[in-house]
């Protein structure tokens, strides 16, 4: 059996006004046009190599015969940041459009998925969420899915939080507004929008938080929101901590469940 065709892209964003990369996975069946296409996000100080690095996803894909795309956000929190720049913007609209241009990937929202690892968990969400009528499934594997509460993730030590502050007021402002915005999940849940006739309640969405993280209670929060809320959740957990170990295992888990 063949395996999957791996590609390395760099192209200038316009909307980042600079060189940029991503990472392509393609199984070797298929038409790509007809694909299902995972968008796969990666955490804070990660890159678009960090599935490729620490998963199989490229065995995966050849065995689900999904394409997969890792693209890049630095520690942005897939957000429009105030002090920086617009990656939600870019990602949903330049990004997405130059692979489907490079690769002929379908615009077909049962086509298209999105899913995440702590930061990008909640970003893949983020995105679902604003954009209920270009995906059909999103999933979040250890995520910060209560960013209302950011203020919960200080850590007490005084160095890493004064630098994670910054960083905060750099991407949401001086205030952290972030409460009943469009980077609020929890009130995306209960404000149910409509776009082009989808809502969040028609999506398919996959969590899970292993009862080890720091961020278990953040995702207990989500849980509780998006099932009173009447969501389409598969809610997930273990034992495990905030780890390679358990993505790996999740990422399967997911494809089994939502590929057919």
């Amino acid at each position: 059996m063949s395996g999957a065709s791996i590609i390395n892209c760099k192209f200038d964003a316009n909307l980042l006004y600079y060189r940029d990369d991503c990472n392509v996975i393609i199984p070797s069946a298929g038409k790509t046009s007809e694909m299902k296409v995972l968008y796969l996000l990666h955490g804070m100080h990660g890159t678009c190599h960090d599935w490729l690095t620490y998963t199989t996803i490229a065995r995966l894909a050849e065995t689900y015969n999904v394409a997969m795309v890792c693209p890049n956000a630095r520690n942005s929190f897939y957000a429009d940041m105030v002090y920086g720049e617009s990656f939600y913007t870019y990602l949903t609209t330049e990004f997405i459009q130059y692979v489907r241009r490079i690769f002929g990937f379908s615009d077909k929202r049962e086509n298209n998925m999105i899913a995440g690892l702590s930061m990008g968990g909640y970003g893949a969400l983020k995105i679902a969420f604003n954009n209920p009528d270009k995906f059909c499934v999103g999933g979040s594997f250890s995520g910060v899915l209560d960013m209302a509460n950011i203020d919960n993730l200080l850590t007490g030590d005084e160095k890493t939080d004064n630098v994670n502050k910054t960083l905060f007021r750099n991407i949401y402002g001086e205030k952290l507004d972030i409460a009943g915005t469009g980077s609020d999940l929890i009130y995306l849940i209960e404000k149910n929008n409509t776009v082009n006739g989808y809502s969040v309640k028609d999506l398919q969405v996959y969590q899970y938080c292993g009862k080890s993280d720091f961020l278990h209670l953040f995702n207990l929060r989500f849980k509780k929101a998006a099932q009173s809320a009447g969501l389409n959740l598969k809610y997930t957990t273990d034992d495990g901590a905030h780890e390679w170990e358990r993505w790996s295992e999740q990422i399967e888990l997911f494809l089994k469940e939502y590929i057919k």
